[in-house]
């Protein structure tokens, strides 16, 4: 009795199947494009944060060594803040006409990985203020006081291990304003860990390093220029 062949198709097992390796090829694709992805975001954050640091030193070298205030005031009004007035123009950048155009701030000062670059924590227009990295107070520490603290490189006891700049949060991730850093405030003044956890730190002798933020003790010498 001749056997009954095969009827074209595939069985409802054998769809699944399909499916099932289908679903888990592109899961695997969509994981190593995704970290592929993260891995670029961290390596151009590196090199903006080199770029900033080569900016400090330029500075410094045409201000007797000083290195940049944090922010400067006059009159109870901030009237200049580091990274526009002290070191963008060592990156070939134009003062915008208004501080407040964060739109106009060089892409130096964004990391790739920042989703909230220039957000204002009341969500009310753009903010200078919260770039994508912190400028170490205790390096220069300006103030509508105007009682400044002025930092020479020179009196750096260990430039390899002092803190210069790093990703910062903002004020909607953790209650500070992005473009400072101050330990003693807490974990809001801290690095962000903006990469998985982690975070890039530049320091005053140029290299960057990517670190857990709470490996930085807030009492640690690698944020005390005297120590």
């Amino acid at each position: 009795m001749p056997c009954n062949p095969r009827k074209n198709g595939f069985s409802l097992v054998e769809v699944l199947v399909s499916v099932v390796i289908v679903a888990i090829l592109a899961a695997v694709l969509l994981s190593v494009i995704s970290g592929v992805r993260a891995s670029n975001q961290t390596a151009k954050c590196r090199v903006n944060i080199r770029s900033i640091l080569a900016a400090v030193q330029l500075y410094a070298n045409e201000h007797d060594a000083v290195l940049p205030l944090h922010n400067r005031a006059k009159d109870g009004e901030v009237i200049a803040l580091w990274h526009i007035d002290d070191v963008a123009p060592y990156l070939e950048y134009t003062r915008p006409k208004s501080i407040d155009q964060v739109s106009d701030i060089s892409d130096v000062f964004r990391c790739p990985a920042d989703e909230y670059f220039g957000e204002r924590s009341s969500g009310s227009g753009l903010s200078r203020e919260e770039i994508s990295y912190g400028y170490n107070l205790h390096l220069g520490k300006g103030g509508k006081s105007g009682d400044y603290r002025l930092v020479s490189m020179y009196n750096v006891a260990n430039p390899s291990d002092q803190v210069v700049v790093a990703d910062s949060g903002h004020a909607s991730e953790d209650g500070m304003v992005a473009y400072v850093l101050n330990p003693k405030s807490g974990t809001s003044g801290m690095p962000f860990g903006r990469h998985n956890g982690m975070s890039n730190i530049g320091y005053l002798d140029g290299h960057v390093s990517l670190i857990d933020p709470s490996e930085l003790d807030a009492d640690s010498d690698a944020w005390y220029p005297d120590r």
